[in-house]
């Protein structure tokens, strides 16, 4: 029995039909198996996402003032915490995405056509990575398909919209064992064995509890 595992680990493939939707950022992964493994980029990518967070501080204020029906918003008492900042509907984020994504770039040393490059790529959806291979290092690369799917893809809106220890929170069961967040059935109640199925999602949400 263990011979076929084997091989079907080795020669088999899963097919997914309507996977945009099954994979979608908004659903959880329930009851994974296989080892551990790091996630694509490392570090890297944890240092991009509280990058983007900080950015997302930055401009919440004066993004929850011109939204003010759309955002729930109340500044934090201490200027190394992450303020009450959630979203209540999908039109507030074009406007904060556009002012991460610019701050994200004036940081950067590029000329202004690798910043219009680097924008539309970043924004838009249908744009292609061909038209920045053979311009920018890997290591670029890497973090601007970071930041593309945060904006563009929406993972930071679904993070924003979900309310801190409600939806999402850290397992509180010694039992659990992790510190990652997870998510929450109610008030204080973690949904045991279950995990966010998107690592940025993942990723977003572990640092926005604890910060």
């Amino acid at each position: 029995m263990l011979t076929v595992q084997q091989w079907l680990k080795r020669s088999a493939r899963d097919v997914l039909d309507e996977s945009d939707e099954i994979l979608h950022v908004k659903y959880q992964l329930i009851y994974t198996i296989g080892s551990q493994r790091p996630v694509d980029a490392g570090a890297q990518r944890w240092k991009t996402i509280q990058l983007i967070l900080e950015l997302v501080k930055k401009n919440a204020e004066d993004v929850a003032r011109n939204y003010s029906k759309d955002i729930s918003y109340e500044k934090s008492l201490r200027s190394s915490h992450f303020p009450s900042f959630r979203l209540l509907s999908h039109q507030p984020f074009r406007s904060l995405a556009e002012r991460i994504a610019n701050d994200w770039l004036s940081e950067q040393s590029y000329r202004q056509e690798e910043r219009q490059l680097l924008l539309s790529f970043i924004l838009e959806t249908n744009a292609s990575i061909e038209c920045l291979n053979n311009r920018f290092s890997q290591d670029i690369l890497q973090r601007v398909l970071i930041l593309r799917g945060l904006l563009s893809s929406e993972v930071l809106f679904v993070a924003l919209t979900k309310r801190y220890r409600v939806n999402f929170g850290v397992n509180p069961n010694p039992k659990f064992n992790r510190r990652m967040a997870v998510p929450f059935r109610a008030k204080d109640v973690a949904a045991e064995n279950t995990e966010f199925g998107h690592p940025d999602s993942a990723i977003v949400l572990t640092q926005l509890f604890y910060y």
